[in-house]
């Protein structure tokens, strides 16, 4: 694992290993205030590059695996103990969430289960990215505000905010790539087909998504039921750590069948515990704690709802496994050439770009 690059692959890592055989090393870093339960305190006495001489005397030896469970552990019990506080302190039951912690599915999951909590809401661009959106909203609002105008406001529903092009675009791409005589047009059923024959497909098509997720149109997919596909995807295509889960998009008219105390959550943004019936998307489940991470689809992309429909008509399962479209350390594929290069660049089996289909 890489300094400053790999902190991301903690949550994955951390149910492998064992937490207590670490926890002691770290609880003496950071705590809640006790005497401002809001604060975070750091109670090491040391800051910035410091702790990185800390952390080595601690942690030297240890493995990295128990490493990375405790950091998880503690890092859950903070955030529990501090929204608690924040509750008790307010009075509000309902919980909204931002920033690059909240990019810890695992810890969502707790915070919606706390019993204080009533509802829970997550920005689903977390990270550091979706700050702009709130300096713009806190810009419109203080205009309105100067202005005297009533502020216009919209209910958050799908968040495909992106880059598109149009089938004229992308015919001229592959007629420029000589690739116009290879590719085909393709429908929901023949990709659906091609997905339960144990073909991975990357879709390249719509708006870019927003935030860090593939929800659909910057995505590989795949059978759920078949684990092969993970070695391949990991090893052939993505370069991935083993231990790093996939996730399943699944049909909202099915998250019950799969999720316990399953709720709309349509941003792969929150993990849930999964019942026996999971079994069927087991590729696009954490392989060890059995959780998933799920996207809950509605019509709000139906090309991509049409894909998994046609899929379930077929296999009889709701959800096909869903990655996104990018090699390990590229950032998402954003454009036809991106989108091509990749699946040079990999083992993949087809690519779509809106309704044309390449195969190898």
């Amino acid at each position: 694992m890489k300094r400053w690059e790999h902190e991301y692959k903690i949550m994955g890592l951390a149910p492998y290993g064992k937490a207590d055989l670490a926890m002691d090393d770290l609880r003496s870093i950071i705590r809640i205030n006790p005497k401002k339960p809001l604060e975070f305190e750091n109670i090491s006495g040391h800051y910035l590059k410091k702790m990185q001489k800390v952390y080595g005397e601690k942690l030297a030896g240890k493995r990295f695996d128990n490493i990375a469970a405790a950091t998880q552990k503690i890092f859950e019990n903070l955030v529990l103990e501090w929204v608690k506080n924040a509750i008790k302190e307010t009075g509000i039951r309902k919980v909204s969430c931002a920033g690059g912690s909240f990019l810890n599915v695992k810890v969502n999951k707790l915070i919606r289960e706390l019993e204080e909590v009533d509802d829970l809401f997550v920005y689903p661009a977390a990270e550091d990215g979706g700050a702009a959106v709130g300096a713009a909203m806190e810009g419109y609002y203080r205009y309105c505000e100067k202005k005297r105008i009533k502020p216009q406001r919209e209910k958050l529903r799908d968040i495909y905010y992106g880059n598109a092009y149009s089938i004229e675009e992308i015919e001229e791409f592959l007629r420029r790539k000589n690739l116009l005589g290879k590719a085909r047009k393709v429908t929901a059923s023949e990709i659906a087909y091609l997905l339960s024959k144990g073909k991975i497909i990357a879709r390249f098509a719509g708006r870019d998504e927003w935030g860090p997720r593939a929800l659909g149109n910057r995505s590989i997919m795949a059978d759920p039921r078949n684990m092969t596909v993970i070695r391949k995807i990991n090893f052939a295509i993505k370069q991935r750590d083993f231990w790093m889960p996939f996730a399943p998009s699944v049909l909202r008219e099915d998250m019950r069948k799969y999720f316990k105390r399953a709720r709309f959550s349509p941003y792969m943004i929150e993990a849930f515990d999964t019942k026996e019936a999971a079994s069927e998307i087991i590729a696009g489940l954490h392989p060890f704690d059995l959780t998933a991470r799920p996207q809950i689809v509605n019509d709000w992309n139906p090309g991509w709802q049409k894909i998994i429909k046609e899929f379930k008509k077929i296999t009889g399962v709701g959800g096909i496994l869903n990655t996104s479209f990018n090699l390990h350390g590229y950032p998402l594929c954003g454009t036809p050439e991106a989108a091509y290069w990749t699946f040079k660049n990999s083992q993949l089996d087809g690519l779509i770009l809106e309704d044309y289909l390449i195969e190898r």
